[in-house]
């Protein structure tokens, strides 16, 4: 019995049990920087999630909110330059229903000024 108790310990530590598993429905959003010449700031309502370099990638969970609103979250992202100029930004929004799911977001856009550097 100890030995069946550590093993399941240890795969549920290494990751190699299976998938993850939420008290309540989430979305998880694999956000991708694939605007050259920029870094990305990545928030949610929950603050800042992430701050990524050209071709990184961040993994945001958002959580369905309990007894309020329709399920829809919102994730922006603002970029920046090498001098930290600010380039633009571009905002998605996301819906979590009665279960959990996973999208990849990828930014390849950035509204409001320069935008992204050419390629």
């Amino acid at each position: 019995m100890n030995k069946l108790i550590l093993l399941l310990t240890v795969l549920l530590a290494s990751g190699c049990a299976g998938r993850r598993f939420y008290a309540a429905p989430v979305i998880e959003v694999v956000v991708i920087n694939d605007c050259p010449g920029s870094s990305l700031l990545v928030d949610s309502i929950e603050g800042e999630e992430a701050r990524l370099p050209y071709g990184g990638r961040a993994l945001v969970i958002l959580p369905r909110p309990f007894f309020q609103g329709d399920g829809q979250l919102v994730i922006s992202a603002r970029g920046f330059g090498q001098r930290g100029e600010y380039l633009g930004s571009e905002t998605r929004h996301f819906w979590v229903g009665n279960l959990s799911r996973q999208e990849v977001w990828q930014v390849r856009f950035l509204l409001g000024g320069p935008g992204c550097l050419p390629r």
